[in-house]
């Protein structure tokens, strides 16, 4: 806050503009500017290692059941270990709804959840595609600093979706799933992801050779089966001359006489 107010002040006027007087003034605002980006930066880190061992549930019904704290804690225990529900906690600290319950609102609110170690929440997010099934959604409890890290991050998120990567967040990082790998996206390279991936599929498209129909086999016939399926008379194409021949060849060589009338073809 402090350094948002003294940085654009502190431009329009640089040491060496100023008064050799001030040069002092000017030295402090600039240690006061650092101090304050420190203090920032220390800040947001121990908002964000208190809220380590948190998780946010999204899909836990409203219940009488489990109204009171305490209750909804030993619930919350059940749905994310699958362990009965036990007097006794020992992978969930607390739990409370966010929030107030309103009575025209449709979906429950949602649950923040204090683990008891960072591997109490590994072991929850690996169960996340059973809860799913469920209609339960599991998320990080962020700081306000990674929220708008994340928002920053939203066309990106909502093109990989449309494409059918299935992009998910690991804090402020966006992933999503090439195939069966797990790839990262930085901030507007989607669109770049998602024309790669066209690219490609154009190219493989190309290489594939495209199957040839298949040929049909050609039997050889008879010619006198053709044209007489067309019905065209083979003694119409001979002579009278070629047919006595024809007869007496077949007379000498035994093999009998052939009467090559045209009702025997068909004419």
């Amino acid at each position: 806050m402090i350094a948002d107010f003294t940085k654009p002040r502190l431009a329009r006027f640089p040491p060496e503009t100023l008064p050799p007087d001030s040069s002092r003034l000017a030295s402090n605002l600039a240690l006061s500017l650092s101090l304050s980006q420190t203090n920032t930066e220390r800040l947001e880190h121990l908002h964000r290692h208190s809220k380590r061992n948190n998780l946010i549930v999204f899909g836990i019904p409203e219940s009488s059941a489990h109204s009171t704290p305490a209750k909804l804690a030993c619930h919350m225990q059940g749905v994310l270990f699958q362990a009965a529900p036990a007097t006794e906690l020992t992978l969930v600290r607390s739990a409370f709804r966010l929030g107030k319950w309103k009575q025209d609102q449709h979906k429950p609110r949602a649950v923040l959840v204090e683990l008891l170690s960072v591997a109490a929440k590994h072991t929850a997010f690996q169960a996340s595609s059973r809860l799913r099934a469920s209609g339960i959604r599991l998320d990080e409890d962020l700081t306000p600093a990674q929220m708008k890290q994340r928002r920053g991050l939203s066309t990106d998120f909502q093109c990989l979706k449309a494409r059918g990567y299935k992009p998910f967040f690991r804090g402020v990082v966006l992933k999503y799933r090439d195939g069966a790998v797990i790839r990262k996206c930085d901030r507007g390279e989607a669109n770049r992801v998602v024309a790669a991936a066209a690219q490609a599929a154009r190219a493989t498209a190309r290489t594939v050779p495209r199957p040839q129909p298949a040929r049909r086999a050609s039997v050889a016939m008879d010619p006198t089966q053709v044209l007489h399926r067309s019905g065209v008379s083979v003694l119409g194409h001979l002579s009278d001359l070629l047919v006595s021949e024809a007869q007496v060849s077949m007379a000498a060589t035994g093999e009998g006489l052939m009467d090559f009338s045209e009702d025997e073809f068909g004419g």
